[in-house]
């Protein structure tokens, strides 16, 4: 029987999940916790969290540049289309501004254009990532499984930025086991 994949969507329910359960107000009378619940609650705070940068994975493994270079090309294509909407724009401003008035109809049309075929390249380009992303999550799964099962890692989470998945703000070093899972990956997957 093969183990489920977390796919994106899972990722902020399951966060949401966390900050649910670690931002309840509660007090606890430590009185009232049975021995049980004590040694439960020990081997919980002793747990350890790992980090992995996604992106860094795409562009420094192997599995990665496939992905990778599909993104580029979509990118680059929806860059060009959005190249030309823009130089329409800027020539029909030119016109306008020549005192043309006749393109000042041409000029809003092709400017809600520009701003749809703007979107589009946003929603483009963030499709993109996440098709990227599907594509190698299977394989950084299964790699970042073993790499913390072997370090003795409770959860690992994906660090991110802003103009991606931003899931953390600060990770030290020593919990961050991107560069140990693009080795792996690299290893397994020539």
């Amino acid at each position: 029987m093969s183990r489920p994949s977390l796919s994106l969507p899972v990722i902020p329910i399951a966060l949401c999940i966390f900050w649910g359960c670690a931002s309840t107000q509660e007090s606890v009378d430590a009185g009232a916790v049975s021995r049980t619940d004590k040694s439960t609650l020990d081997a919980q705070t002793d747990s350890k969290v790992g980090v992995v940068n996604i992106m860094s994975v795409i562009n420094q493994s192997k599995v990665g540049q496939p992905a990778l270079a599909s993104w580029k090309l979509h990118i680059q294509e929806a860059t060009q289309q959005l190249n030309a909407e823009w130089q329409k724009l800027q020539e029909l401003d030119k016109q306008r501004r020549m005192g043309n008035w006749t393109t000042e109809y041409q000029y809003r049309t092709q400017s809600q254009r520009y701003a749809a075929v703007y979107q589009s390249y946003n929603n483009a380009s963030f499709a993109g990532y996440i098709k990227a992303v599907a594509q190698i999550m299977p394989k950084v799964e299964s790699v970042t499984e073993t790499i913390a099962k072997e370090r003795d890692f409770a959860i690992v989470l994906v660090k991110g930025n802003p103009e991606t998945i931003m899931i953390t703000f600060y990770t030290a070093n020593s919990i961050d086991l991107t560069d140990q899972v693009i080795e792996e990956l690299n290893r397994r997957f020539p």
